[in-house]
């Protein structure tokens, strides 16, 4: 009885086996599912129109006018067809294998050159996204759309197709304090005067910027104010009275803070002012902040990172300050004089460009990383896509060097 029951038991467990090794068989026989198909081929790239640029530039009687000009992309082989290769800018410069993205959306820039000729002070109004790894950009249909006998002059562009700017209508040559506001829709091209406004905010009005698309902010007699268009009611300054004029208001990207310049004790500082409680706080850290600094500083590529430089015994020193975590860290040595940085991003990565004054004859430009570990003067081999990301001409010789390292600090003289 007992040798039955086993034999039924291994009767069974071959049956099992069996079964298992038909569906496995089975299995194995099912054909494998065909590969996709290969993806269509990226498209050919297109010449076409992406957005505006605007400048101002010498007009037709020796003034400053406001010029604007169509924005394309083209292909980088596409030079010789395009037959437009004077027109041909160097805004954006991919590194190699790397692919560009730049967003839609407003873009400002130092210096740009067009045609041969360096224009000052360049924002781009971008209509949509692009990946320029395939194009490069130029400039088409350059129009003055002021061409009036007075300067004018720091355009900004709004994302409904208006712009601002300054305006002397004495020229700046006769007399520099008699400036005003000035907006205009580019479809129209009528002149709105921005100041002054119900009598007030008349003449000595500089540095003015689009908070939104409805609202200005600028600098009038030395304090920062700001004015809905569509309302056109006079407003409170926006910044304490500081004893010492202000200039320069920035906000930062998320428009939680404004930043301004101010000068007290015979030198330069800037502040920072928290909207949401109204707190008012030096860039530098009190320990710096004496009468022999000069501090310029930059938002860059958050809502708190800045950059800038100061002077310690009359040498100037790159520093960046992190408000989040109130990090400051100063990122160049004392052996030198640099002044007048300039951040930027290339290759995903963040760096400063700046100026060398050692020796003021014969001004040099360096580049260094955000903590300073990697620092070095720039070379005309090498770093062409530095150059062409300041919207500077690319060196070919040590005379090339010379002369732009003059435009790049002629940036911050304006």
């Amino acid at each position: 009885m007992h040798r039955k029951r086993i034999y039924h038991l291994v009767v069974l467990l071959l049956a099992v086996l069996t079964v298992i090794s038909i569906g496995c068989k089975t299995s194995r026989d099912v054909p494998d599912p065909p590969n996709p198909p290969n993806p269509p081929p990226p498209p050919t790239p297109q010449e076409q129109e992406v957005g505006k640029m605007f400048f101002h530039d010498t007009g037709p009687q020796s003034q400053y006018d406001i010029f604007m000009a169509d924005l394309y992309i083209v292909p980088k082989s596409g030079a010789a067809v395009s037959g437009t290769l004077s027109h041909r800018v160097g805004l954006f410069s991919p590194g190699p294998g790397r692919e560009t993205f730049v967003r839609a959306g407003v873009h400002k820039i130092r210096h740009v050159e067009i045609r041969g000729k360096i224009v000052e002070r360049v924002v781009l109004n971008v209509v949509t996204g692009i990946d320029i790894s395939q194009y490069d950009f130029e400039v088409r249909n350059v129009e003055n759309i002021t061409n009036s006998p007075v300067d004018d002059f720091a355009v900004n562009v709004n994302g409904n197709n208006q712009v601002c700017f300054v305006t002397a209508p004495d020229g700046l040559a006769a007399n520099r304090t008699n400036t005003e506001i000035v907006y205009m829709d580019i479809d129209d091209r009528v002149r709105q005067e921005l100041t002054p406004i119900n009598g007030k905010y008349s003449g000595n009005n500089w540095d003015p910027d689009w908070k939104t698309d409805d609202i200005i902010v600028w600098s009038h007699d030395g304090q920062v104010v700001e004015v809905n268009i569509n309302e056109l009611a006079v407003s409170d300054p926006i910044i304490p009275d500081v004893g010492t004029p202000q200039y320069d208001p920035k906000y930062s990207p998320d428009g939680t803070m404004i930043l301004f310049n101010t000068r007290q004790n015979r030198k330069k500082n800037s502040y920072i002012k928290y909207l949401s409680n109204g707190q008012l706080v030096t860039v530098l850290p009190t320990d710096y902040f004496n009468a022999y600094e000069d501090d310029n500083p930059t938002w860059i590529f958050s809502n708190s990172y800045i950059v800038g430089h100061l002077f310690m015994d009359e040498r100037g020193r790159i520093y960046t300050r992190d408000l989040e975590n109130d990090g400051f860290l100063i990122i160049t040595d004392g052996e030198r004089d640099f002044r007048y940085v300039t951040p930027l991003m290339l290759e995903s990565d963040i760096y400063f460009i700046f100026s060398d004054w050692t020796n003021e004859n014969s001004i040099a430009l360096w580049i260094a990383n955000e903590n300073g570990t990697y620092l070095r003067e720039l070379d005309q081999t090498g770093d062409e896509a530095v150059f062409r990301a300041l919207g500077l001409p690319v060196p070919q010789s040590k005379e090339d060097m010379k002369e732009i390292a003059q435009q790049y600090v002629d940036m911050f003289r304006f």
